[in-house]
């Protein structure tokens, strides 16, 4: 098996709590650089998770002849620049969701990285959690019957003050940050069909940019529907119904199992029952299955289709909310 070597772009939480360990655990990758614009925190953070070498720059990091691929949690708005550049060296991109702050964006790294012929995926790890096979078949059954409508809802209070979650330049926003699962969900299980109409409402922060809370309804032919919320000043939320015309599934923490006890509810007429899964490595399998992409060719045309679909979703949701536009990464 070929070791595909990552390179980190960023000191980021995310990249120490779970992407990191996972890649450690994970069967043919090694971490081989971490790069980072502030050089005594990146050798600090680098020293403290045994990663061998640390740049001063992301620019030194991808002219690394070693490294096959990056790992970009960075900011909104540093996605679609250090996708695009990683692209032009030749790396390979697993990208933080979401994966640009617009449809143009999306576009944009997307090109990059086939005309280059890299292999991109953004990150949406919960889709490598079994209790997502395990609902595939349940629905594939027939059990629940034909699907009307999906509700999906993602929200914890976000109470730092200056947060990059509230900034408006760097992409901020609750949608940008839970709701985009909720989107994701809603369009997975939809099978990518596009809304024919979009409804949002939204409080926003005073920028009139960076969203707070924000619902919207999503209406899809054959009288389906997608209904979805996202906040920063909720209490901690997370929870998927899955709403046939003769039962329903709810997911229990689908976003992130890890946070609790990973239930299905499945209702009929005739069955109630609860379906307890275990916890797995989705981070793990997650990396495991890019890695793979990687030796094999397999550029994840499909993924990258959803997300160029996701951020065009988003935006229709946005635009309907009344965010505002002109300098902001809608406009």
């Amino acid at each position: 098996m070929k070791t595909i070597h990552f390179g980190i772009l960023g000191a980021a939480r995310i990249a120490a709590n779970q992407l990191i360990p996972a890649m450690k655990e994970a069967q043919g990758v090694e971490i081989t650089a971490l790069a980072s614009r502030d050089e005594a925190r990146g050798r600090a953070f680098a020293e403290q998770h045994d990663i061998p070498v640390c740049y001063a720059s992301y620019e030194e990091l991808l002219c690394d002849p070693r490294i096959d691929a990056v790992y970009i949690p960075l900011p909104n708005h540093l996605h679609a620049p250090m996708t695009i550049l990683a692209a032009m060296h030749g790396k390979h991109v697993l990208c933080e969701k979401p994966a640009a702050r617009n449809k143009a964006e999306a576009n944009q790294m997307i090109a990059a990285c086939r005309a280059h012929r890299v292999v991109f995926r953004e990150a949406f790890m919960y889709t490598h959690h079994h209790q997502w096979k395990r609902v595939r078949e349940i629905i594939a059954s027939g059990e629940i019957g034909s699907l009307r409508a999906v509700h999906a809802v993602f929200s914890f209070l976000l109470n730092r003050e200056n947060d990059i979650r509230l900034q408006p330049e760097m992409g901020g926003g609750a949608l940008y940050d839970v709701g985009c699962y909720a989107v994701h969900a809603i369009r997975t299980l939809m099978d990518g069909s596009e809304p024919v109409s979009v409804k949002a409402s939204a409080a926003f922060y005073e920028s009139g940019v960076v969203d707070q809370t924000l619902l919207a309804i999503l209406e899809f032919s054959g009288g389906r529907f997608g209904y979805l919320d996202c906040s920063f000043s909720f209490a901690d939320r997370q929870c998927v119904e899955i709403i046939g015309d003769r039962g329903t599934i709810r997911v229990e923490y689908p976003f992130r199992p890890d946070k609790g006890t990973p239930n299905l509810q499945i209702a009929t007429e005739d069955v109630h029952r609860v379906e307890t899964l275990a916890h797995d490595a989705m981070y793990r399998l997650m990396v495991e299955s890019f890695a793979e992409a990687i030796r094999t060719g397999n550029t994840l045309v499909e993924e990258e289709d959803g997300t160029l679909q996701n951020m065009a979703w988003m935006e229709r949701i946005y635009a309907a909310a009344g965010r505002r536009v002109g300098d902001s990464p809608l406009g």
